[in-house]
């Protein structure tokens, strides 16, 4: 990916810059910008960066791109769990670290974000900037993980597009992000149940599962975690996006 110089083209900079003659490695630098753009590149990988939670996070074509409705996730979670004594947090399926990071920065707690992809373990690592980030980051699965760490909240937006619905995924997405963040292969609820499976070894007795889903699977992912009280929540699209279980008392 070529370097592009970090200068704010906006209406601002036109003003004050009318008659502002690019030099030549200016010029080429944004050349190659308008090309990437054309090709249908992410603007997010582009430049390697992306804004989530107000903060700018560093991403690449190893980590999905944070999106509108993981903040929405994220600030439920602040909303419900900030006034909490310390409390331990895991994130699965961490990317670019955008969730467990935030969580940190905003919840008094000790968060791991667990990812199956070192490369994506990488990315995480270059967002945390100082000691109000600091992280836990392992490069595990779900399936594989053990630990005897217990949590009092569980947070994931796990892969959950199964292969059958490829076809539903817009180009740019299909086209760009990580398809292993993405896709599940023929069941939707595949790593749901591997979540599950982990709750019920190392969530404490009154603590929650936070869960991304995907809306068109909302009635099986609540009977999944049925006698766990999960509740259904949308997102500003008005979509079943969010799942909430308590755990015990």
């Amino acid at each position: 990916m070529p370097d592009f110089p970090k200068i704010a083209f906006n209406s601002v900079f036109f003003a004050l810059n009318r008659h502002k003659v690019l030099s030549k490695d200016e010029y080429n630098k944004l050349k190659n910008a308008l090309i990437i753009l054309e090709s249908g590149e992410p603007v997010q990988y582009l430049l390697n960066e992306s804004e989530f939670m107000g903060n700018l996070f560093y991403v690449n074509q190893s980590v999905l791109i944070p999106r509108p409705e993981t903040e929405e996730l994220v600030s439920l979670i602040i909303k419900r769990e900030k006034n909490r004594k310390s409390i331990n947090i895991i994130d699965i399926g961490t990317g670019s670290g955008c969730i467990a990071i935030s969580l940190r920065k905003n919840i008094n707690s000790k968060v791991m974000g667990i990812d199956i992809s070192s490369e994506a373990i990488t990315v995480a690592r270059k967002n945390i900037l100082d000691e109000s980030e600091n992280v836990d980051l392992v490069n595990d699965s779900i399936e594989k993980f053990k630990t005897d760490k217990m949590f009092d909240v569980i947070v994931s937006n796990p892969p959950y597009i199964p292969i059958s619905d490829k076809k539903l995924v817009d180009s740019l997405v299909l086209d760009n992000e990580p398809k292993t963040a993405l896709f599940t292969q023929d069941d939707p609820l595949y790593f749901y149940r591997k979540i599950l499976v982990f709750a019920k070894k190392n969530l404490n007795e009154g603590g929650r599962i936070y869960l991304e889903i995907n809306d068109l699977y909302v009635n099986e992912v609540i009977d999944l975690f049925q006698g766990y009280n999960p509740e259904s929540m949308r997102d500003f699209y008005g979509k079943n996006r969010f799942i909430i279980c308590n755990m015990g008392k």
